[in-house]
């Protein structure tokens, strides 16, 4: 089931004219209607009692209409959610230390409004070069190898 369809279920039943929905969704009657004969198909039933003029939901599409609604809510939900989530990964820096970094790293989250994962690593070196973390804090080592950046 495209869950379009029941968006486009729910303008129509709104509107009660085909015309109307397929203006405010700026597509075709014609669109509209193949889409609605799909999710009719699908559920066996006819949703809509049709004339000329108007469109009207029978007591089937009255029946899917909560459900529908909540269908479509839960899809909206779930879109801003992982939208957050993708939105929140990218203003993300995952660390390396030795040593407890912790009130550094949380003064800098407040202050850049950004997340951070904190792997406590003797290894940063390697998890840089493999690409684990983007920042490590490494003490009192010399940096002899030209692949990695000190600032001390």
């Amino acid at each position: 089931m495209e869950i379009e369809y029941l968006e486009e279920f729910l303008v129509i039943a709104e509107e009660g004219r085909l015309g109307e929905a397929a203006e405010r969704l700026y597509t075709t009657s014609s669109s509209l209607s193949k889409h609605i004969h799909v999710l009719e198909k699908e559920y066996g039933v006819a949703l809509f009692d049709r004339s000329k003029r108007t469109i009207a939901l029978n007591a089937y599409g009255e029946m899917l209409l909560p459900y529908a609604k909540k269908m479509v809510e839960l899809h909206r939900e779930a879109s801003r959610k992982l939208f957050q989530k993708a939105v929140s990964d990218e203003r993300s820096v995952s660390i390396s230390a030795g040593y407890r970094i912790f009130e550094m790293a949380v003064e800098f989250r407040q202050k850049y409004q950004i997340g951070l994962t904190i792997n406590e690593s003797y290894e940063g070196k390697e998890l840089l070069r493999k690409g684990d973390c983007e920042l490590a804090f490494i003490m009192d080592e010399e940096n002899k190898e030209q692949d990695l950046v000190k600032l001390p």
